[in-house]
């Protein structure tokens, strides 16, 4: 067993178990396996023809286009993260809550100021 479908295999196995009630869940679940099903083995093509290609052009071209593709990941994982973040995180009542007591703290501490 590979590495990439042990990894599949867990994942899958973890989504069921927490989502396996829910049929719109299910769906949305079935779809994304399908992409990445579908295009990991386009990801890898496409990635080692660029790391054959760097390599090729010199250690210079390898460290940059290492660097870009880190920084690119990187940002594009920020970026979800962030969405997720506002999107469950900052979405709740309990959140909005703490917001607003923090909030209403800090006026009351800057109105008893001289």
């Amino acid at each position: 067993m590979t590495t990439t479908l042990a990894i599949w295999r867990v994942y899958l196995r973890s989504m069921i178990r927490e989502y396996g009630h829910n049929a719109h869940v299910q769906i949305g679940l079935c779809l994304i396996m399908l992409f990445n099903v579908a295009f990991a083995p386009w990801s890898i093509t496409h990635l080692t023809e660029w790391l054959h290609m760097w390599q090729v052009a010199g250690e210079t071209a390898l460290t940059t286009g290492l660097w870009g593709l880190c920084t690119a990941l990187w940002c594009a994982f920020s970026g979800i993260t962030a969405l997720g973040t506002l999107q469950r995180g900052l979405g709740t009542d309990t959140a909005l809550a703490a917001t607003h007591t923090s909030y209403s703290f800090t006026s009351f501490v800057w109105a008893d100021d001289p």
